[in-house]
């Protein structure tokens, strides 16, 4: 099947697609609907998207690009079609590559990708944790206040994660795309006020599962208290 301009119909479409790679590639779902209406926002997307239902998907726009094939359909040559679609957008391609998706990585490095870096999942069993460090002197954890902290948090964490993926997400898209989501936990994410004005660190995180699991979606600490 050949992809086909991406409309914003195809949004619960291209969730199931992004869901089965997500199993095949990570064991677990990590993606909701909000994910993909975030990397949609200010897309044309019958220009920049190109999906094939329950197949293969491609996004080039105001983020990095994506690229996803179904396990069942890898390997036989959407990978290429896929990234040349990509690649005519004129901008660098960055994709992330998960270690289980080898027919992926085996196109890239077929077409002269390099790797930049490794990205390393880490899991812990709250449970079963160490105590933590003392805070140095002066610096405390409080939970996220919506709608109060939004702009002194967004002005700590956009610049530590432009440092990672480099995008530079405005503060309404990230309010919308981040705090905004259904799973964001206020009471479950921390910061840290600086006795010097502003914030000094945060950590916006999300609950699943009615709370038994959740996941620290962005962490950053200002360059000058690092």
């Amino acid at each position: 099947m050949e992809p086909r301009p991406l409309s914003d119909a195809d949004a619960d479409a291209v969730l199931e697609l992004l869901c089965a790679c997500d199993l095949a590639d990570l064991g677990e779902v990590d993606v909701e609907t909000a994910d993909v209406l975030e990397a949609w926002e200010g897309v044309d997307l019958a220009r920049d998207g190109r999906f094939a239902p329950g197949v293969a998907y491609a996004l080039r726009g105001g983020g990095p690009p994506e690229l996803y094939v179904h396990p069942d359909h890898r390997g036989g040559g959407l990978e290429s079609a896929l990234l040349d679609f990509l690649e005519a957008g004129r901008r660098p391609v960055v994709l992330g590559v998960p270690e289980r998706s080898a027919e992926l990585g085996a196109v890239l490095a077929s077409r002269g990708y390099a790797v930049r870096h490794s990205l390393v999942r880490m899991v812990i069993d709250l449970a079963r944790r160490r105590p933590g460090a003392p805070w140095p002197e002066g610096f405390g954890p409080r939970p996220f206040r919506p709608g109060i902290d939004d702009a002194a948090v967004h002005a700590v964490i956009a610049p530590g994660m432009q440092e990672v993926d480099g995008r530079d997400r405005p503060l309404e898209a990230w309010r919308e795309g981040l705090v905004g989501r259904s799973a964001f936990a206020p009471d479950a994410s921390v910061v840290v006020d600086d006795p010097d004005g502003g914030v000094a660190a945060a950590a916006v995180c999300d609950l699943w599962d009615d709370g038994a699991r959740g996941s620290v979606r962005q962490l950053a600490v200002r360059p000058a208290r690092r």
